[in-house]
């Protein structure tokens, strides 16, 4: 066994704790041994096993590949549905959602940067109505179940702990900081889906999607609001200075897709949209300061909405109301044939 893999290994896993005792205590249950023996594996004075390699990479999400293979040019990434199990509901796929932002609320100092041409699914999970759309429409045509194929899209799709997983995931979301990068295309994406179902028949009742309409309405409103006190919640009259912090800009000159960085002092994670929703992750150090790099210069190009930015703030929301007044007016004329 190649010492400088191992220390490097071991060193990863180190990142990921506040306290070096701590990584200890967590390793020592994992590899059923001493917390003597660990220390002895981090100084180096005992070889890891193959096993004990395997054991940790695993649990630690931690490419082996990448300690090998040091080449500028080579990222690793993580793929959820490349995975023996892949996404075959939806309870799946919120699951990893609801995983990723566990370990990422232990870190006391995380904080989310994120680029978008859409809004970040998070919001989404605001309103159920809009929860239940954005996941038949990625049940249908990302992952496709089969269950679907036939059936009409209604407002209890989903069921109570689905439900209920997804507001989970919000409020985890909401309580970590970010800066968030978007332009004014950021509902068209959905907004077209609601005209192609309600014309392609695949609505059980033809007005839910006009009340899709109604509910971006009200998420443009909450958006609007987190953004003039600049800060992230669930629910608009519990904003106080506890709560975690809300940076948006507008930036109509780089369009990219969902693109999440999360930078913390125990590491970065990279999150990309592949197969949209379904998305890479990599926690390669090479890629996370090239992406933190990427995110401060594409901040500094944009112009700040959130806080005392009420000219131009008022101008992106207003534009996303009249695009949502716009397709509902359409809508309307296809229901009533």
């Amino acid at each position: 066994m190649n010492p400088r893999i191992q220390a490097q290994l071991l060193a990863r896993v180190v990142e990921k704790f506040p306290k070096r005792s701590a990584a200890v205590e967590r390793l020592s249950q994992l590899l059923d041994a001493s917390k003597d023996a660990v220390y002895r594996r981090l100084r180096g004075d005992t070889i890891l096993t193959p096993n004990e390699m395997a054991t940790i990479a695993s649990h630690f999400r931690i490419s082996l590949d990448a300690l090998v293979f040091e080449q500028e040019d080579t990222v690793f990434f993580n793929y959820k549905p490349f995975s023996e199990r892949g996404i075959r509901n939806f309870n799946d796929y919120l699951q990893s959602l609801h995983g990723d932002l566990l370990d990422i609320r232990k870190l006391e100092d995380a904080r989310f940067y994120y680029a978008s041409s859409e809004v970040p699914i998070t919001y989404y999970f605001l309103f159920p109505e809009l929860t239940n759309f954005k996941l038949y429409i990625w049940g249908r045509t990302v992952w496709e179940f089969e269950y679907l194929k036939n059936y009409p899209f209604h407002f209890t799709l989903l069921s109570y702990p689905e439900v209920k997983l997804s507001h989970e995931i919000l409020e985890m979301y909401m309580k970590v900081p970010s800066v968030e990068l978007c332009n004014v295309n950021i509902l068209d994406n959905t907004l077209n889906q609601i005209e192609y179902f309600l014309k392609s028949g695949a609505f059980k009742y033809d007005a839910d999607a006009l009340t899709l309409c109604d509910k971006l309405n009200e998420l443009v409103d909450h958006l609007e609001k987190m953004a003039a006190v600049g800060k992230k919640t669930s629910t608009l009259t519990a904003i106080d200075a506890s709560t975690a912090d809300y940076d948006l800009y507008h930036n109509e000159m780089v369009y990219t897709n969902n693109t999440v960085l999360m930078d913390s002092s125990y590491g970065k994670a990279v999150y990309t949209a592949f197969d949209n929703p379904n998305f890479l992750r990599s926690q390669d150090p090479k890629l996370g300061r090239h992406m933190t790099e990427w995110f401060e210069r594409l901040r500094l190009k944009s112009v700040p909405m959130s806080g005392d930015n009420e000219k131009r703030r008022s101008w992106f929301f207003n534009t996303l109301r009249k695009k949502v007044d716009r397709m509902r007016r359409t809508l309307e004329l296809i229901v009533e044939e």
